[in-house]
């Protein structure tokens, strides 16, 4: 049955037709991940550059990459993130499965904790499979820039050479799974934050619309209105920019671990987070932690909360519907 919050009504797993849940979250997948993957590539370069003809910048970084690489450069490693869309369903269900098992083994449990605890279970699910497509994208995303330092043992563009140098230069473990603790550490905080801080601005946007009278409670509606959408966008939204903020420092961190662009030919790996963590703060400072955050920001409040509403809708199109009775 669907849950009444205090201004919302949630849409729990045991609502769900699971077949049609899953299949429609492989499609919104593909198209969401080909809508938002140029802020993500241009929030990688920005964290990891150095020396000069630096990004000044979203909008520099945009303007450059354009006149120096085209359209194509853009969407750079796109074809191996792809390989992340069959993760969606994975980790939507973790997700819901998650929550609901939570209310049900524990009635009583605040529901932000559910939403935190559940967000932070299903990113740590899927960073198996998450991190060594994400390191060997993350390469490419960098290849040809001319403001970031390469790892002179990683010289290959294909994902496929790439995948073949990391093995042979740093094995399985260290060439894979390289900066997997602050990877999960990193995904989890930021997937349990988002989903506790939606469902709370889920509820306070609730009321405030409802007090405007632009939005009304109907469980049992045939459509999704144009107040419900609004009410998606203005919690995804905020909910983003707060978390995408909170959680860039740890995230710049990640990628300049992973990468080791400081790498001269033959020498080893970091193998400390705290090691690159350290060298990085002497180098630049706190700042350069906060490095990327223009493009997190722009991604924040232009597309991610195409992604929210985006699963909000394959939720209430593939709710169990209820026969109505013939009078």
């Amino acid at each position: 049955m669907v849950r009444k919050g205090d201004h919302i009504d949630v849409i729990e797993w045991n609502d769900l037709d699971t077949l049609s849940f899953g299949l429609n979250s492989l499609i919104f997948s593909t198209g969401s991940r080909v809508l938002i993957y140029p802020t993500q590539l241009i929030k990688t370069r920005l964290q990891t550059q150095s020396g000069e003809n630096k990004y000044n910048g979203f909008f520099d970084a945009t303007k450059k990459i354009a006149k120096q690489e085209g359209i194509k450069g853009y969407y750079r490693g796109l074809g191996l993130n792809l390989l992340q869309v069959p993760l969606t369903p994975i980790y939507l269900t973790v997700f819901e499965s998650s929550k609901y098992l939570q209310r049900k083994l524990f009635p009583s449990m605040n529901t932000e904790l559910q939403y935190f605890t559940s967000g932070f279970v299903a990113s740590a699910t899927t960073q198996v499979v998450g991190t060594p497509v994400d390191i060997v994208t993350q390469y490419q995303q960098v290849t040809d820039a001319k403001n970031v330092k390469q790892n002179k043992n990683i010289t290959a563009k294909n994902a496929f050479a790439i995948f073949r140098q990391l093995y042979q230069n740093d094995g399985l473990i260290n060439g894979f799974y390289r900066g997997y603790s602050v990877g999960t550490i990193t995904f989890s905080i930021h997937s349990g934050l988002y989903w506790a801080f939606y469902y709370r601005s889920l509820e306070f946007f609730g009321q405030l619309l409802q007090d405007m009278q632009l939005l009304t409670r109907d469980e049992n509606a045939e459509s999704f209105k144009l107040s419900n959408v609004l009410h998606v966008v203005l919690s995804g939204m905020v909910t983003s920019v707060a978390v995408n903020m909170l959680t860039l420092p740890l995230d710049t961190l990640r990628i300049r671990h992973q990468l080791q662009l400081e790498r001269t030919k033959g020498m080893g790996i970091k193998k400390s987070v705290f090691t690159t963590s350290r060298e990085f703060y002497q180098a630049e400072g706190f700042s350069g932690f906060l490095r990327g955050w223009s493009p997190r920001l722009v991604q924040a409040v232009t597309t991610s909360w195409i992604m929210i509403l985006g699963y909000e809708y394959l939720k209430f199109i593939s709710q169990k519907r209820v026969p109505q009775k013939l009078e």
